[in-house]
Formats: C-alpha cells, structure tokens, sequence
C-alpha cells in the first residue's frame, strides 16, 4: 500500500438513504492509484468537538481521534485524512467555536502524521435559517491560503459548487431531499473536489 486516505466526518460523509449509490468517500475510490486504501469512519450526527467539550465516542470527532491516529501504524508513503464536518457544529453552536475547533484538530492530526484535507460547507438550512450565513465565514476561513501548512495541507471547496452549493440549492429537492443531506446527484457533482485535493498531495 502506498497511500493510506481516511474520511471521517458525519452523515454527509457516511451516507444516508439519500445517497443508495454511495457517498463522496466511496466515489473518490474509483479515482485513486491503485496501491491506495480507502477508509470512511464517518458517523452521522457528528462535531468536532475539543479537549473542553470532548463529546462522545459516536458523535465526536475529537473523541475518536486515537483511533484514526492508528491508522498512521499502516505502513505507506502518504497518510490523507479527510475531514468533513461543520454542519452538526454549527447548527449548535458559532462561526467561532467551529473554526477554533477545527483548526485545533486538524493541527493536531497533521502533528500526528497526517496530510489533512477539509472540505469547505454545502448549503442546508439548519440553525433557523442562518447556516449559509455561517458557512459563508467559514469556507472564506476555510480557503484561507495562510492556513495551508499550519492547519491543513489542501482544501475540497464543495461549498463554492456553482450548481450543488450556492445559497438555495438546498430548497431543491432533486439535490437535497432533506434540505440538509445531498442525494446521489450532488454526490456524483461534488465528489471530484476532493478526488483533485487528494492526488495533490500523493
């Protein structure tokens, strides 16, 4: 194995009924080399969570990170942790609280020796209306290229889709049935962002 890539995030990540086919995980499979093992451990309904806030082991990000950690034991050339989450964080909490929380794990996993990808945020109207207010601070933050080497090694901008992510598109449900949860269209859209930020860093 020369590549070692791990998604870990929450439902939009695991797949729901929306996505019988298969989530954005399983479709970035069939765009890597070869000689690479692809694992997602994303569970639904799940933050990042931090050191102050630690969550539980099924729904925190932070409380699982000694298990991904142990994937670093497989021996490869190039560790890749994807990270796709924000959307349970912020419809709980703030803009603020989020990026710190992110920025610190994500920090923490490339200490560790991971390469790190985080995706910027798709549209859904969580938080009464206000999360594409939200993420709209947190993709900018996101996309940030100061932060790349210091929190993360590359960015999946999903969020910035010009037909699957703009303000609305989560109204329409042939792409999200829920208004919160993409369908195997947008997964099927969506997916090649990460696929290019991964074979970035291979």
């Amino acid at each position: 194995i020369e590549n070692v890539v791990v998604f870990e995030g929450d439902s939009i990540f695991e797949g729901i009924a929306y996505t019988p086919l298969s989530p954005v995980p399983e479709r970035v499979m069939a765009d890597m080399p070869s000689n690479t093992f692809v694992a997602n451990v994303a569970r639904s309904g799940s933050s990042i969570n931090s050191s102050g806030s630690p969550g539980s082991y099924n729904t925190s990000l932070y409380a699982r990170r000694a298990t991904i950690d142990n994937a670093l034991l497989y021996p490869a050339t190039n560790h890749i942790l994807c990270v796709g989450s924000g959307t349970n964080d912020m419809n709980s909490g703030d803009t603020a609280t989020y990026l710190t929380n992110l920025k610190n794990y994500c920090a923490a996993r490339r200490a560790a020796g991971w390469k790190v990808v985080v995706g910027t945020l798709l549209p859904c109207t969580y938080a009464s209306g206000t999360f594409n207010t939200k993420r709209a601070v947190t993709n900018a933050d996101a996309l940030n290229p100061a932060h790349i080497g210091v929190y993360w090694d590359a960015v999946a901008d999903q969020g910035g889709d010009a037909t699957y992510a703009v303000d609305g598109a989560e109204l329409n449900a042939s792409y999200y049935p829920d208004t919160v949860h993409p369908n195997d269209t947008v997964c099927a859209g969506i997916k090649g962002y990460w696929s290019t930020a991964i074979n970035s860093l291979l």
